[in-house]
């Protein structure tokens, strides 16, 4: 058995299999001050814009606010140890949001923590097996199609929250009959501000296509703002909300009270009956409350 074991496993080289599955063993001892003030300001940069953007992305999943911003926090600092790419991002996305809605008709957290675990799952094995060299054999029109067809259906479906309209289905065609026959239920405090959102990111593209080589100072500030143009536009819209809550006007639709801090993370397999789709499939349930 000594013998046997000493075959197997006397070439393995112990560090490198480590530093193989835990990149971060690699950087970390190269990391740096000039490196750390670098991250911190990228790190303050995509706080600013990942906040708003994980209650829009739960919005579009049709969860509750915090779980936009819960799904920012983990795959970071998970990735942070896992990763092997510097340029990956990581965190919420407007796809994966919008499938959740679809595949979760229940619209509820467990739903979406179940589909959660079982794509991370069908992702694990896939890396196990080493199937990323199926991609090479998609073909590029497939590709295109459906990068078109996701962003339709993204525009499509923030239609209802451009016009402040209630209630809107999570299908296309569903959601562009909802929004006809509801039209003049329009919220004209949120069209008007979707549009001001609209028109600011209009004139920061604008600038970016503005050619200022005799002016380097200028062109660092425009390429600057418009690289944040995002942020820019979310502290506009959470400002003037603020400001005329505060005098009375409350008609614009806001996401609420979101709950502080961090949920008490565990994990509970309870078998129970429950249908999370419509053809009424029983399967077991995840809970993560």
């Amino acid at each position: 058995m000594s013998l046997l074991y000493k075959k197997l496993f006397s070439n393995i080289d112990i560090i490198a299999l480590l530093k193989r599955f835990f990149p971060i063993l690699v950087w970390l001892p190269q990391y740096n001050l000039r490196k750390l003030r670098g991250d911190i300001i990228a790190g303050l940069t995509c706080g600013v814009v990942v906040i708003p953007q994980g209650i829009a992305f739960a919005n579009l999943a049709k969860l509750p606010p915090q779980n936009g911003l819960y799904a920012s926090l983990t795959p970071g600092l998970i990735y942070c140890l896992f990763g092997t790419s510097k340029d990956v991002s990581t965190g919420t996305a407007v796809t994966l949001g919008l499938y959740t809605a679809s595949f979760n008709p229940t619209h509820t957290t467990v739903g979406a923590s179940l589909l959660s675990f079982i794509s991370g799952i069908v992702l694990v094995c896939m890396g196990i097996f080493k199937l990323g060299f199926l991609i090479k054999y998609v073909p590029q029109l497939v590709i295109s199609a459906f990068v078109s067809a996701t962003a339709i259906t993204i525009i499509v479906t923030q239609f209802s929250n451009l016009f402040g309209i209630k209630g809107a289905p999570v299908n296309v065609f569903e959601i562009l009959k909802y929004i006809i026959l509801n039209i003049k239920k329009t919220n004209k405090w949120d069209i008007t501000m979707s549009a001001c959102c609209l028109f600011i990111l209009a004139i920061f593209f604008w600038l970016s296509s503005l050619k200022l080589e005799n002016k380097p100072l200028l062109k660092k500030i425009i390429l600057f703002l418009c690289g944040a143009r995002m942020a820019v536009v979310c502290l506009f819209a959470t400002i003037t909300v603020y400001i005329f809550h505060v005098y009375g006007y409350t008609k614009f639709s806001i996401a609420g009270n979101i709950p502080k801090g961090l949920p008490h993370y565990q994990i509970k397999f309870r078998y129970c009956n429950r249908i999370l789709n419509k053809r009424g499939l029983f399967i077991k349930d995840l809970f993560i409350p």
